[in-house]
């Protein structure tokens, strides 16, 4: 009899260890309707890096000005939430692990305007020789400044923004396509969540 009560007691607590396993399993694998918020929140990125695509996209080769430019798309796919980002912490991660900060609109239109490092009356004399600096000036507001992302930028839901980030063309470097596009900080503006996005610039669409 006693070795009888051992081997019960033996089953009764390998059946009491098999439930506590199944019970912490079940805690520890998510339901499938636990989607994080931030699935939400998608986009799309496009490189400007060659004379041709820039001449496309800006009617200006900013690229001989030592300019690249990323053009992102974000869509608010939620239904009752509204997102938020700042322009200052779009970076772009190099595949050297460098990181490249984005540049202020208005710091790339006057690279563009040939103001950088000569001077004003050097500028303005150059610029009337070529095309007439009017006419200069309201392109590369037109097609510069006016297509940069905003510095400030709310997304409401259903809603889709697309604007350009500028960014100096690291020396040395051939392409950046084999880097990746990280928007450091975004807001859930319901929840108070914060969270990176990032866009792989060899899949860019």
């Amino acid at each position: 009899m006693p070795r009888v009560h051992k081997i019960i007691t033996l089953l009764a607590l390998l059946v009491s260890f098999s439930t506590a396993a199944v019970k912490l399993a079940a805690i520890a694998a998510p339901t499938q309707d636990q989607t994080p918020q931030n699935q939400t929140l998608t986009g799309a990125v496009r490189l400007i890096e060659t004379k041709q695509e820039s001449e496309k996209v800006f009617q200006h080769d900013i690229v001989a000005r030592g300019l690249c430019a990323i053009v992102l798309t974000l869509t608010n796919e939620s239904k009752d939430v509204t997102y938020s980002l700042q322009r200052s912490n779009i970076t772009i991660r190099t595949e050297f692990d460098a990181q490249l900060a984005s540049l202020e609109p208005q710091r790339a239109y006057d690279k563009l305007m040939w103001k950088i490092g000569s001077g004003p009356a050097f500028a303005e004399a150059g610029i009337i020789r070529a095309i007439g600096e009017g006419s200069r000036k309201k392109k590369l507001q037109k097609s510069v400044l006016a297509a940069a992302i905003g510095a400030q930028v709310t997304l409401a839901p259903g809603e889709e923004i697309e604007g350009a980030i500028f960014f100096d063309l690291p020396k040395d470097t051939k392409t950046l396509r084999f880097s990746t596009l990280v928007v450091g900080e975004i807001v859930n503006q319901k929840t108070g969540e914060r969270f990176p996005l990032r866009f792989p610039l060899s899949t860019q669409q």
